[in-house]
């Protein structure tokens, strides 16, 4: 059973803290969690902004950061860039939601890897995935990574 219980919030200058939920011990092991199945969830849009996300990553991984620009995506999904706007307030807002649904698919296979294992194994399949992973999607794995340095040089610099 998981219940909300207030634990040792997070919060820096200027933030709210944020209860945590964290699962009331109970007797025998944590079981794993289950991989969330079916597609990643779009915040805004439904399936024409899935739509829009998939067209940005099939761009990404096939021409380049360089090719991803408004323009060209709302070629590629049949719209005008200024109406992938009304999908996603900025270009900020889609890279966010193209790293979402990266961040899921690499969940996917990380799950996947560490059920396959073997016994004292998951540990190095798990790495061995997520090296797979990053060699085989290296624009999208450039584009996850520098967003999380910028989120953690903002997050060091507000402390």
């Amino acid at each position: 059973m998981t219940r909300r219980r207030a634990v040792a919030p997070h919060a820096g200058p200027g933030l709210a803290p944020t209860p945590h939920v964290v699962p009331e011990p109970g007797p025998g092991p944590t079981p794993a969690a289950a991989p969330r199945s079916g597609p990643p969830p779009v915040s805004r849009g439904g399936a024409r902004a899935a739509e829009i996300v998939a067209a940005a990553r099939r761009i990404l991984e096939e021409e380049g950061p360089e090719a991803l620009t408004m323009r060209r995506l709302g070629d590629s999904v049949s719209m005008q860039a200024p109406s992938l706007y009304k999908h996603f307030p900025s270009k900020a807002a889609l890279t966010s939601a193209i790293i979402d649904s990266a961040l899921f698919d690499i969940g996917g296979v990380l799950h996947d890897a560490v059920r396959r294992a073997g016994p004292g194994e998951p540990v190095a399949s798990l790495l061995s995935a997520y090296r797979d992973e990053a060699l085989g999607h290296p624009d999208l794995y450039r584009l996850v990574r520098s967003e999380e340095r910028r989120v953690g040089k903002e997050c060091r610099s507000r402390w």
